[in-house]
């Protein structure tokens, strides 16, 4: 396995994403498997059309990748018809190639998660 340096960017062009916090994390592995580094954002308030990114701080022959979207505060209406779940949309990144891209619904209710996502 080769040794690169990875990225994931996530972004959310729904205004409800601004009543979320995003907390990204990259871990990155050498090719035994041991774990070398944590790279990660601390929860920050998502700003609609805004790109939040961690890079790998240590080249790297494979990664998990964890995303934890959670909300800031209960959705003004009970009605789960007036709070449909948004998208946010992350991409991975090696050497800065663009390796996968992908979409998480989120609950305006409970958030999502997305934990230790590998790759190499």
């Amino acid at each position: 396995m080769e040794e690169a340096l990875f990225q994931i960017q996530a972004h959310c062009s729904d205004p409800a994403c601004e009543q979320t916090n995003l907390h990204l994390s990259i871990a990155s592995y050498d090719k035994t498997g041991t774990l070398h580094k944590v790279d990660y954002t601390d929860a920050t308030p998502i700003m609609q059309n805004t790109i939040y990114s961690v890079d790998s701080s240590v080249r790297a022959s494979s990664i998990a990748v964890s995303i934890y979207a959670v909300p800031q505060t209960n959705p003004i209406s009970d009605l789960v018809a007036d709070n449909p779940n948004f998208i946010l949309t992350y991409e991975i990144f090696k050497n800065g190639e663009k390796i996968d891209s992908k979409k998480l619904s989120i609950n305006r209710w409970g958030g999502a998660q997305t934990i230790g996502l590998r790759y190499e």
